[in-house]
């Protein structure tokens, strides 16, 4: 699959979509994840240590909108209402222990984990 590699970071109780996730040079930083956001009014990249990282899918609802992981779907002619992760190398939902695709199944993002919970 060749997809756009993009990611937002949950931070302060918002989404920044500005925003760069890499390695640090930190040796003493166990998970060695270095999330920075772009706080516009200050005109810099900030780190946010605390921020949870969600990568994009690639993938977009019915309506155009970007799937991201932590979101939160409707699918199926059924509507139901699943959770977007990431496992065994690929996105999609629980089900039975099981991560499913949800990429032909019209999903349409009604939420996130953060918000919605």
């Amino acid at each position: 699959m060749n997809r756009e590699i993009k990611f937002r970071i949950w931070y302060d109780n918002q989404f920044y979509y500005k925003c760069l996730v890499g390695n640090t040079t930190n040796t003493n930083d166990k998970n060695w994840t270095c999330p920075m956001v772009w706080l516009e009014n200050k005109k810099e990249w900030v780190n946010c240590d605390n921020g949870i990282i969600n990568q994009y899918t690639g993938l977009k609802d019915k309506n155009g909108k970007e799937i991201y992981e932590g979101d939160i779907l409707l699918i199926g002619e059924q509507r139901r209402k699943v959770k977007v992760i990431f496992k065994d190398g690929r996105f999609g939902f629980m089900y039975n222990s099981t991560c499913i695709s949800f990429q032909n199944q019209s999903p349409e993002v009604i939420g996130n984990i953060y918000e919605s919970e």
